[in-house]
């Protein structure tokens, strides 16, 4: 029998009137004990470790990625990517009409208010031409058209889930993480199914400050932030200014000169920055900037535990919970 993996009891979502983001700025929907196990997370001592791990993870694994591009934000990018690899991973082989499809793609993006079913097309289309994804005819019902990945997709998911994995273990005195992932065949669809199934039920880290969802709605958005919060923790010089030219910023991660400057542009108005030199010469990284990315961090690290947890103490098959 499969097993479901749920968010958080009704009890445990009650709001955390202490937790707040950076500057006093009012969280955004942020479950009472998300609130409680991030702050536990960032007062751990490797916590830093883990940050500096993932931030250098997500952006190089990301760079010149060709899915970057203005058909989706990176929130939606991202989480669009964990359903459709739920949905593979948990699909019962007994039901031909289970698995991913377009059609359930823009279901979750629908309910989710993360993109509409014409950009959700325009995304999976764009992963079909990349070699990422196939579609297959269901023998039982052609009107079915199945989504599968193809031997690329399937090591991209599993790349994504030992980046999301391997911070979060350093985090976690409890499961292995990362040996659960090659020994258990269904770990990862259990894991992936856990994240769907928070975000369903309205667990959104993301969305959690105004200031992290600006930069999320944004293409290559939170990995430009990592670029910059990374160059400012590595030069160990003592100076809040970093040099981060916007081309190399923009060549990395796909996207314009112009699209860069306007993010730096749009962070100096929300006091995260001060702009010394135009093109990225000169970027004086204020406090609010730092404890943002710390905030959001542990936000993320706290849900993605959590969804592992849940995975690690349960066998066989996960299930999407849609009736949430």
């Amino acid at each position: 029998m499969s097993e479901v993996t749920r968010v958080a009891t009704p009890r445990e979502e009650e709001r955390d009137p202490s937790a707040g983001a950076p500057d006093g700025a009012p969280m955004q929907e942020l479950p009472g004990w998300l609130a409680r196990d991030a702050a536990t997370l960032r007062a751990h001592p490797a916590f830093q470790d883990a940050l500096r791990t993932y931030a250098g993870l997500m952006t190089r694994k990301l760079e010149n990625a060709p899915d970057r591009v203005r058909v989706a934000s990176e929130e939606a990018l991202l989480l669009i990517g964990i359903a459709l690899s739920a949905m593979h991973l948990t699909r019962d082989p007994a039901n031909p009409r289970s698995g991913a499809t377009l059609t359930r793609a823009q279901v979750f993006a629908a309910r989710t208010g993360l993109a509409s079913p014409s950009r959700v097309a325009a995304l999976i289309g764009l992963k079909k031409r990349m070699g990422h994804w196939r579609q297959v005819d269901v023998s039982e019902d052609r009107r079915i058209k199945r989504l599968e990945p193809t031997a690329k997709g399937e090591h991209l998911a599993g790349l994504y889930a030992r980046t999301t994995l391997t911070p979060v273990q350093l985090l976690s005195s409890g499961a292995d993480y990362l040996t659960l992932l090659q020994t258990d065949p269904d770990f990862q669809g259990r894991f992936a199914a856990g994240a769907v199934n928070q975000y369903l039920g309205g667990v959104r880290a993301l969305r959690a400050a105004p200031d992290v969802s600006y930069f999320m709605r944004q293409v290559a958005g939170r990995q430009i932030m990592f670029r910059l919060w990374l160059a400012f923790v590595e030069q160990d010089n003592g100076s809040r200014i970093i040099t981060c030219p916007y081309e190399r910023l923009a060549a990395s991660f796909t996207v314009s000169r112009g699209h860069v400057r306007r993010m730096v542009e749009a962070g100096q108005a929300r006091g995260l920055f001060v702009i010394h030199a135009p093109g990225g010469q000169a970027i004086e990284i204020l406090p609010k900037f730092v404890a943002l990315q710390e905030m959001a961090g542990s936000l993320v690290f706290a849900q993605i535990r959590q969804a592992a947890d849940t995975a690690a103490a349960m066998t066989g098959r996960g299930r999407i919970a849609w009736d949430m």
